[in-house]
């Protein structure tokens, strides 16, 4: 049987790494015609942090994004990123104009492949995978859904401390 994999933490600089994701995903951002806004105010952010697991989770959220777009029907699908750095801390944001989740489901969108998709998806892997990461090395994780118009959709924050 095999276990949960370690995954190894190393100084990094986190806006090239998810600046790197959002570029692997750039294809499917165009085959869905999705706007992207990129605020980028974190350079040179360094952080103790797996590269892996970082671009892992930004597929994962942004990924759930395009999917919603799909489910509800989203005309003018839009997902901002949105980086920012305190005295201390990396902040990211990330936010769409989705169809959001039902409030009751809100509890659950962190446990390990939870979904309330009808379909397949490889998303909730992702919670598992990096599960451990966010509880030790992520110091705030948060997820709302703004589901009254005309701001439907889902913002979620992540904050680690900077090195």
């Amino acid at each position: 049987m095999l276990g949960k994999p370690t995954l190894y933490k190393a100084p990094l600089v986190i806006s090239d790494e998810v600046a790197s994701a959002l570029g692997q995903m750039q294809r499917q951002f165009d085959a869905a015609n999705v706007a992207l806004e990129y605020i980028g105010h974190a350079e040179n952010a360094r952080v103790c942090a797996n590269s892996s697991s970082v671009k892992a989770i930004v597929h994962s959220l942004v990924g759930n994004a395009l999917d919603a777009f799909i489910e509800f029907g989203v005309t003018e699908p839009c997902v901002t990123v949105n980086e920012s750095v305190t005295a201390d801390h990396y902040v990211l944001r990330i936010a769409d104009n989705g169809g959001g989740i039902d409030e009751e489901h809100l509890q659950h969108i962190f446990d390990p492949f939870f979904t309330t998709k009808t379909v397949c998806s490889d998303r909730g892997w992702v919670w598992r995978w990096c599960g451990g990461w966010l509880k030790s090395w992520v110091e705030v994780l948060s997820a709302k859904t703004r589901a009254k118009a005309p701001c439907f959709g889902w913002k979620y924050l992540l904050s680690l401390s900077m090195l």
